[in-house]
């Protein structure tokens, strides 16, 4: 069947663009388990720089936020 709506795409793809007509310079893609190395490497793809998180410890940026809320608002969550 495979993945038919592609609202949450085109959301992510506006935000940034939104985002960066606004001057933000960074994007947070979150992250990604050691033992998930597909995603870990599509993520570095985008020339990333890891940054080690404590486990146990959750950061969300204002705008990450606002985009998960976006997200959530599209699926219908």
């Amino acid at each position: 069947a495979g993945n038919r709506c592609y609202g949450p795409v085109h959301l992510t793809w506006t935000a940034i663009a939104w985002f960066k007509n606004d001057g933000a310079t960074q994007l947070s893609l979150g992250g990604a388990k050691q033992d998930e190395q597909g995603l870990r490497k599509f993520k570095l793809e985008f020339g990333t720089i890891e940054q080690p998180q404590p486990n146990g410890r959750k950061s969300i940026s204002r705008s990450g936020s606002l985009l998960a809320a976006c997200r959530q608002l599209v699926r219908g969550k």
